[in-house]
């Protein structure tokens, strides 16, 4: 209760603070809306196949942006029956007015404070961001998770039903302090989350989920020297008990310390885990150089983030170089990763990342973009079994290869632009014990050539394609062609696109069927202003399978689907 106080004290604060500020609204416009709202119905019919979608659905999508006195009030509004299975369909809105310094936020909305404590998880509730000065300030409370119950119905999984994951209610709060700006700043980040045991009437029984409760402390930093030298600094500690129900600590022993009965409860299944990461770049006018050192403690987690890698090591350095006025960009990177950082796995995992990318526009007629990319993975013994074979272990590497060449002919009448593109990828197995079948290699190649006339603003733009894959079980190979064309008519006031792409499907150089896409749009406004718009999306789909050819790698059933969209649009 003394936490709901404080937060509210500390709203009251703020918004008298900001509404000082509202002195100098002379001479706004009192009341302004703009924005958008879309309208959607998407239909879909499926032959040969089990129907993946629903035959029908909807949803209501809207962007509107209240400004009062210049103060900007941005909703979002999103409505759909896709997610009907929850017994109401999925629905959202927010809305986070600001003005200046200061921004509010209410309803459902994403905040991100700092990657390690709270980092763009959907929350339902209220919070505020201020930046008055060299005063950094950010609060927000809610419900970062809604309760679900078990399903106990004996309904399957389906493509139309799917039964939900349960989950306790969680209610969470997180506060930002600190002082700088954009180029210099120091935050003190804290983020609680708790989950509510009462929320759903049971524990989940087919389900491992256990209410939890969590504390994170985080520190984000970054300091800019010399205006070339940029050092960024995110550190977060989280104290996270994943069952709040588990046995607790007897009076008096040790693992039980006050400054962690400070921030919440410890029982047995309390894990106190760290993670952090650090960089410098240094910037120049011609070319720039960074390094960056990650490390996440295994299982590392917090209520106010959706995923984060655990378990991970890794060193980054790279560079950009920028010659001949900007014309030969070069950049390249290389990383080094690796897990199993306290030695408690049998094996230790590294990855080796290195990535080349070029790109040279001598002129406005020609240009080349080159990239290559090598990625290795191996394994090694991490001592704690005697006498590991070899033949258990992982010892991969990919590289990749693509070139881009283009020539581009513009002239008053239209433009002209021939482009080619050629990748090679191969992967390979270096461990000759385990005799592994992932090795492959694959070439992906395909010329195109687009036009537009500067008058008509007639597209036309026509490809081909040849992609061949390489693997232990057999060869694939796709050849095909496919045009794109679109054009406008009535100044504009109508835009309508076709797309057609045809492509034939050899296993081990045997016809195995072809597959057939073709895809239509019209967009048309139906007023003056351009205010009322109305778009029709329509895509066919037919693959045909050579019935005389049934493998594990080929698709053995021919089928067909048909996906249409009307859309009604209003921006005012």
């Amino acid at each position: 209760m003394r936490t709901y106080f404080t937060f509210l004290f500390i709203l009251v604060l703020m918004s008298q603070s900001f509404s000082q500020d509202l002195e100098n609204i002379q001479g706004k416009k009192a009341v302004s809306i703009s924005g958008g709202l879309s309208l959607n119905a998407n239909f879909y019919d499926a032959s040969g196949i089990e129907q993946r979608r629903s035959p029908f659905s909807y949803s209501i999508m809207g962007s509107p942006t209240l400004s009062i006195y210049g103060i900007t009030f941005p909703f979002t509004i999103y409505y759909s029956d896709e997610q009907s299975s929850f017994s109401q369909p999925f629905n959202q809105y927010g809305v986070s007015p600001y003005y200046k310094w200061a921004k509010f936020h209410f309803g459902y909305r994403n905040v991100n404070f700092s990657p390690y404590t709270l980092a763009g998880h959907s929350f339902l509730g209220v919070g505020v961001e201020l930046n008055p000065g060299i005063f950094r300030f950010g609060a927000v409370y809610g419900r970062f998770k809604q309760a679900i119950a078990e399903d106990s119905t004996l309904m399957l999984d389906s493509v139309l039903y799917r039964r939900p994951i349960p989950s306790y209610k969680r209610m969470g709060y997180s506060f930002k302090v600190g002082v700088g700006n954009n180029k210099n700043y120091l935050d003190l980040i804290y983020f609680k989350g708790i989950d509510d045991t009462t929320s759903i009437p049971y524990k989940p029984i087919e389900y491992d989920i256990s209410p939890g409760e969590n504390a994170v402390l985080g520190l984000s930093s970054k300091v800019t020297l010399f205006k070339a030298l940029t050092w960024k600094t995110d550190v977060a500690v989280s104290l996270y008990t994943i069952d709040i129900a588990a046995q607790g600590f007897d009076e008096g022993e040790n693992a039980q310390s006050d400054l962690v009965k400070f921030f919440l409860k410890p029982n047995f299944s309390t894990q106190i885990l760290t993670a952090g990461e650090t960089g410098l770049l240094f910037k120049q006018k011609f070319y720039s150089l960074n390094a960056k050192y990650k490390r996440v403690d295994p299982d590392y987690k917090s209520m106010g983030i959706y995923y984060i890698q655990g378990d991970v090591e890794q060193y980054t350095f790279g560079s950009t170089i920028m010659l001949f006025k900007n014309k030969w960009i070069t950049t390249g990177s290389i990383g080094f990763q690796h897990d199993n950082i306290y030695d408690k796995k049998a094996m230790r995992t590294g990855r080796t990342i290195g990535s080349c990318n070029m790109s040279i526009n001598p002129s406005q007629k020609f240009g080349l973009n080159l990239q290559y990319s090598n990625y290795g993975i191996s394994q090694k013994s991490s001592g704690l079994i005697e006498n590991l074979s070899d033949s258990i272990t992982i010892h991969q590497i990919s590289q990749n290869i693509s070139v881009m060449p283009r020539l581009s002919f513009i002239n008053q009448k239209s433009t002209n632009v021939f482009s080619l593109h050629f990748g090679y990828q191969e992967l390979k197995n270096k461990n000759v014990l385990n005799n592994m079948s992932s090795d492959m290699t694959s070439i992906i190649t395909s010329l195109s050539y687009s036009y537009m006339s500067i008058e008509s603003s007639l597209s036309i733009s026509p490809s081909i394609f040849y992609n061949y894959t390489e693997i232990e079980n057999g060869k694939l190979k796709n050849i095909g062609v496919s045009m794109n064309v679109s054009k406008p008519f009535f100044k504009n006031r109508m835009q309508d696109g076709l797309s057609i792409s045809y492509n034939k499907n050899y296993f081990d150089n045997q016809s195995n069927g072809y597959t057939l896409n073709i895809n239509g749009n019209l967009q048309m406004s139906i007023s003056k202003n351009l205010k009322h718009n109305i778009m029709l999306n329509l895509s066919w789909l037919h693959n045909h399978v050579s019935k005389d050819i049934n493998t594990e790698l080929a698709e053995t059933k021919s089928f067909s689907e048909i996906m249409t969209t009307l859309s009604y649009n209003y921006n005012f």
